[in-house]
């Protein structure tokens, strides 16, 4: 079975429309401070961004969580995306269009 933290991080990451509340990327940014919980964190993170772009809104709410664990993370956890730059800069220009509109266009992040 699933650890809660494992639940917690696919609810996070999800390619469902609901969006998770605030306080749950909260709950995921304080496991970023205990290291094996950290370690699973970050290549959770990794694989999602890798997902196929017709799961966009999966990758939309990682690069999200991404971003807050980025901020408000753990030194380690920074750093070990930082490791993995490249991985994050390629997500810089993702796009994914279905039919004639870009369903990646709220995942632009500004360089």
């Amino acid at each position: 079975t699933k650890s809660d933290f494992e639940v917690l991080l696919h609810r996070l990451t999800s390619n469902e429309n609901k969006l998770p509340a605030a306080k749950e990327y909260e709950k995921a940014v304080m496991f970023s401070f205990y290291k094996r919980e950290c370690k699973q964190l970050i290549k959770h993170i990794l694989k999602r961004l890798q997902s196929p772009p017709n799961r966009y809104k999966k990758i939309i709410k990682t690069m999200f969580l991404m971003l807050v664990v980025l901020e408000k993370g753990s030194r380690y956890a920074v750093s070990e995306m930082q490791r993995n730059i490249v991985l994050v800069e390629s997500l810089i220009s993702f796009s994914y269009k279905k039919g004639n509109k870009d369903r990646g266009q709220k995942s632009k992040i500004s360089s």
